[in-house]
């Protein structure tokens, strides 16, 4: 189980009082694969939902109703994908032989759950972007809830839980070296979903913007953030730019956030680290 990232993320605390996760609405969710020890007491699942059921609530409300269902539990790891394909199929010990859907399978893990009864810890992970993201983007929150929260990666107090699609740089960008500002802006509704996706403008050379814009459009199209009481706006530059020498044969797509306000792409030589 992704259990070793738990200890690495930044933590933080967030705000609902234990009656409220009782209280809340359970999602429905789907046990792919269960390699349980009962005997031991040890819980390990791999579980799906719906995209637009992954919000801090229903996370913790899933986490809490897991545990009280397995009241025999002294250690637990629940992974949580966004579909039933990789929660059914998807484990870290797969091979290097691995089918081509593994990789698909990995992006698709966008939390997971944590408990030890002797340490008493008791907590879940918000995995943005996956396993292909940084860990330095992930969040670990305690249960139960005591404070509101604050994220890795936010817009507005939002916090971004899922990120569906997998931002790289265009190829007919890379063969023309095209690089470039791109601002979008939109909302984010109140049930966390991105609406009214637009580009306020692009200034791309030497081709023109299109392809770029479009770029970031797709990427942003596959956010999900936690729910709010209210819709927010926002507006978010990407940066293109392409480091590596040309011509070149071996190079990577690296992406960084300063959030809310910024997202860099690069194009950079390919590291043998």
């Amino acid at each position: 189980m992704r259990t070793t990232r738990l200890f690495i993320s930044f933590l933080v605390v967030i705000g609902f009082s234990t009656p409220a996760i009782t209280q809340c609405h359970l999602p429905s969710f789907h046990i792919g694969q269960d390699f349980s020890n009962p005997d031991q007491g040890i819980g390990a699942l791999s579980v799906s939902l719906q995209p637009k059921d992954f919000t801090v609530q229903k996370l913790a409300c899933l986490c809490h109703a897991l545990l009280k269902k397995n009241p025999q539990w002294k250690r637990a790891g629940v992974e949580i994908f966004t579909s039933r394909e990789a929660a059914g199929n998807w484990s870290h010990m797969l091979s290097t032989e691995s089918p081509p859907e593994a990789k698909r399978w990995k992006k698709e893990l966008h939390a997971s759950y944590s408990f030890n009864k002797s340490t008493q810890q008791n907590q879940f992970e918000i995995i943005p972007f996956g396993i292909r993201g940084s860990a330095s983007l992930d969040t670990t929150m305690n249960l139960p809830f005591t404070t509101p929260p604050h994220c890795q990666v936010e817009i507005g107090k939002r916090c971004l839980i899922v990120a569906l699609q997998e931002i790289d740089y265009p190829q007919e960008a890379v063969k023309l070296r095209a690089g470039g500002r791109v601002t979008v802006a939109g909302v984010i509704d109140r049930k966390g979903g991105i609406r009214q996706l637009r580009v306020v403008s692009a200034d791309i050379h030497p081709a023109d913007g299109n392809v770029l814009a479009n770029a970031a459009l797709r990427d942003l199209s596959g956010w999900r953030f936690d729910s709010g009481d209210r819709d927010e706006d926002f507006q978010i530059v990407y940066s293109f730019e392409i480091t590596a020498p040309d011509p070149f044969y071996r190079a990577e797509t690296s992406v960084s956030f300063s959030l809310p306000n910024e997202v860099d792409v690069r194009v950079s030589p390919w590291s043998t680290k």
